[in-house]
């Protein structure tokens, strides 16, 4: 418990920094999500869906050049802007593959997970108190329907 307490203790230093402290956030939090997802990750069901695939699609053209995604193609609705871009620098970093779409979609959710948290911070609830919650929402096995 006195560990826990150090970790936490640390962490509320960091607040001062608010940058920095987002910054970890991020990190820890996006650890967390494949964390809680490597059953799925390890598993012989790890595959990507139709969806995934045009967004992979879309990645790479993005990286080629030929298309700046506003909408996902087909539709002139839904915003693919950001999940296009996430899953292109995952693209790039790691190359084509499951692994790029499902990294690049689990950037956007640990990043809107750090948002909340800092949201939840922000609303006067101890560090603790809102790392639970965040780390709740965190594992809700949404990868048990993949």
């Amino acid at each position: 418990m006195k560990l826990i307490d150090s970790i936490f203790n640390s962490i509320s230093r960091l607040q001062e920094k608010p940058i920095l402290f987002f910054a970890f956030s991020f990190i820890v939090f996006f650890g967390l999500a494949i964390l809680f997802r490597l059953p799925h990750f390890l598993s012989n069901a790890f595959w990507f869906d139709g969806d995934e695939g045009i967004i992979g699609i879309m990645a790479q053209d993005l990286i080629a050049g030929k298309h700046f995604p506003i909408y996902f193609y087909g539709q002139k609705y839904g915003l693919s802007t950001f999940e296009v871009f996430s899953v292109a620098f995952w693209i790039k970093l790691i190359g084509t593959g499951v692994w790029a779409l499902r990294l690049g979609g689990l950037t956007l959710f640990a990043l809107g997970t750090t948002f909340l948290f800092k949201g939840i911070l922000n609303c006067g609830q101890p560090l603790k108190l809102s790392f639970l919650i965040v780390a709740a929402v965190l594992c809700f096995p949404s990868w048990t329907l993949w």
